[in-house]
């Protein structure tokens, strides 16, 4: 179900001269930087950390992603056959309606706390597979982002011969 933090929690090496995020979580870079020297905001090049996998966080259905101005140059097949869509938004207009549609709310913590719940209950829809519309690029989205990364695999784009 539903969790008030959501996701992992933010694992930061403070063994050098500053601080360096391993793996983004709840506690935001901006909020550590506010108490202690922060090296940059996360470390592609970090030590071994739980939920560092790239695929740690992937459901058993297939899971793609795509960012928001994506939608309309998506493969057709995206959107055939029973699919779970989880987005941020509920208005924008689909070219088939999802088997299932999760709206979560567009605040980064009201999200966090509800998208592995949100995971296992698209899981469990009878869904085909899963089709994740990405939170915005901004600093409050970073540890729900690298979630979401991790959890699926970027959607075809048609080919631009293919409309």
């Amino acid at each position: 179900g539903a969790c008030r933090v959501g996701v992992e929690s933010t694992i930061v090496d403070l063994s050098g001269p500053a601080a360096r995020i391993l793996r983004p979580g709840s506690i935001s870079a901006a909020q550590l930087a506010s108490i202690l020297p922060l090296s940059g905001q996360h470390s592609a090049n970090a030590p071994r950390v739980p939920g560092a996998l790239a695929s740690h966080y992937a459901p058993r259905l297939p899971c793609f992603r795509f960012e928001a101005g994506e939608r309309q140059q998506l493969d057709p097949a995206l959107w055939q056959g029973r699919f779970a869509l989880i987005s941020l938004d509920n208005t924008a207009p689909l070219p088939s309606q999802p088997w299932q549609h999760y709206a979560l709310p567009g605040s980064p913590a009201d999200y966090a706390s509800q998208i592995y719940s949100v995971l296992h209950q698209a899981e469990a829809s009878g869904a085909a597979h899963i089709v994740i519309e990405m939170p915005p690029q901004e600093a409050d989205w970073l540890h729900v982002r690298d979630r979401l990364l991790r959890a699926s695999t970027p959607a075809a784009l048609c080919k631009p011969d293919s409309h």
